[in-house]
């Protein structure tokens, strides 16, 4: 079967994808990343057993249907990983939700230098930034960041020992606090401010850069033929974009799966004035501006352990008024990125009174996760200036009718849900089949997408809701008060 190879390095879940050369998923094999959680900031995953797990469902696919036309990558951003000279990990992966560095963080942001250094890189001062981490490190235990002889994160990881260099596409590397969105090289005023060399991190590359000389080990615990193309690839969230069933540069792009983000494809490197928005490289003359949230299915999750199974969610969600009768739920779980990105914020009940039982905690829960997502967007909308009549959406949330109509209600857009799945390994396949001139005669399939429009009635309701959500979040916000 003639196929091409999406490999999806996620921090939930590692996949290697088959894709036909039109884009169509043929097969994944997957498996799950465990994560290392010390305590309530630490959050690392093993480099070791993802590079054996990855070896592993690679040979699986070969196995299961011979050598691919190509292979790509896809990988999760914001991990950093300290290793020898031989590429020997010091450390764990310290991923995008480790917030060690929350008062690294907290102290840079609102200074001039910390918005240089967001400004150059389109990378916010938050605490997922390998740029805060590594300032972390060099406070806080210098002693085991002069070990490392390269800083190192997950994909700059992998190809360092299929191919004995530290490589790192550009669209990675975007979202890393150390590179320059605009010459596309490693910022000399962020190496001076970490006092490292630019000779410990990675050799950039373009994310469609074939790669050459796959190390004979590898071959052999893949299964890969060492003359198979293989092309650099991108960053999993501008690659979602990539991979969508639309035009994302017309239309911002949402999904919603364990965390969420908003998205939308420009021509040029753009930075918002009040650090509300990333931009992140994903290919040459396309970069992708947006947000993204740690709080999405997985405070659905939470509620779903703490209220039980046996509940129809769906139905509460369909038949509830909007305002869950006055009681309000600020969804900050695990902290938060955009628009405010205050990683210490915490979840929040407000207004409870007596008359307020489990439907209408339910839905304050579920309305909560849609209100941040509708603020995101809306800062999307302020940076391009511009108000979207229409917007996609993707992931897991999609499977419910009713938090998807919700959606549509509060933004009083048009919805178009995609059917696609794996958009990021999607995404990678196009880039690679791109970069090896394979493509074949892919089509934007607008037309097939389910349009959900918004009740008109409840979108007025949710208008003085939206208001009063952005209020109290901003009244919450270590940030906003201090």
């Amino acid at each position: 079967m003639q196929y091409f190879m999406a490999i999806d390095i996620g921090t939930t879940n590692l996949k290697v994808v088959a894709f036909s050369p039109s884009l169509q998923l043929l097969d994944k094999l997957l498996c799950a990343n465990a994560s290392v959680w010390a305590d309530g900031a630490k959050r690392e995953q093993s480099p070791d057993t993802l590079l054996t797990d990855l070896h592993r469902l690679v040979r699986q696919m070969i196995n299961k249907y011979g050598q691919p036309m190509g292979v790509a990558f896809s990988s999760a951003m914001h991990a950093l990983l300290l290793v020898d000279a031989a590429f020997q990990p010091i450390t764990n992966f310290w991923i995008w939700s480790d917030t060690r560095a929350v008062k690294i963080a907290e102290k840079w942001k609102n200074t001039d230098t910390g918005y240089a250094f967001y400004e150059s890189s389109g990378t916010p001062v938050h605490p997922m930034s390998p740029l805060l981490k590594i300032k972390y490190l060099s406070e806080e235990q210098p002693s085991l960041l002069q070990k490392a002889a390269y800083l190192l994160d997950i994909k700059s990881y992998v190809l360092a020992h299929w191919f004995g260099e530290a490589i790192l596409d550009y669209s990675v590397a975007s979202g890393t606090g150390l590179m320059d969105g605009r010459s596309l090289a490693w910022s000399e005023a962020a190496l001076s401010w970490l006092r490292i060399e630019q000779s410990q991190l990675a050799r950039l590359v373009d994310p469609q850069q074939l790669l050459f000389g796959l190390k004979p080990n590898v071959q052999e615990a893949t299964g890969l033929d060492k003359h198979v193309p293989v092309v650099a690839g991108g960053a999993d969230g501008p690659l979602a974009n990539y991979g969508a069933e639309i035009d994302d540069t017309k239309y911002p792009v949402m999904t919603i799966g364990t965390s969420g983000a908003v998205r939308i494809r420009k021509s040029e490197f753009e930075v918002a004035k009040n650090q509300a928005l990333f931009c992140y490289y994903l290919k040459k003359g396309n970069y992708v501006i947006g947000g993204a949230s740690n709080n999405g299915g997985n405070v659905f999750a939470w509620l779903k352990n703490l209220m039980g199974e046996n509940i129809d969610y769906e139905q509460i969600l369909a038949n509830g008024e909007p305002g869950a009768g006055g009681l309000m739920f600020l969804p900050y779980l695990n902290g938060e990125r955009a628009p405010f990105w205050d990683a210490g914020i915490e979840a929040t009940f407000i207004g409870i009174n007596s008359q307020h039982g489990q439907q209408e905690f339910i839905r304050a829960v579920m309305e909560g996760v849609m209100l941040h997502h509708t603020w995101m967007l809306e800062a999307l909308e302020a940076q391009s200036s511009q108000v979207f009549e229409r917007f996609y959406v993707s992931g897991g949330f999609t499977a419910s009718a009713a938090w998807v109509q919700m959606l549509a209600d509060m933004s009083e857009k048009e919805l178009l849900v995609g059917q696609s799945e794996e958009a990021s390994a999607r995404g990678a396949a196009r880039i690679g089949l791109e970069a090896i001139g394979k493509l074949d005669g892919e089509k934007q399939r607008v037309e097939a997408l389910q349009q959900i429009l918004p009740n008109r009635t409840k979108a007025e309701a949710y208008r003085s809701l939206k208001w009063k959500f952005k209020e109290k979040v901003n009244q919450k916000s270590r940030k906003n008060r201090s």
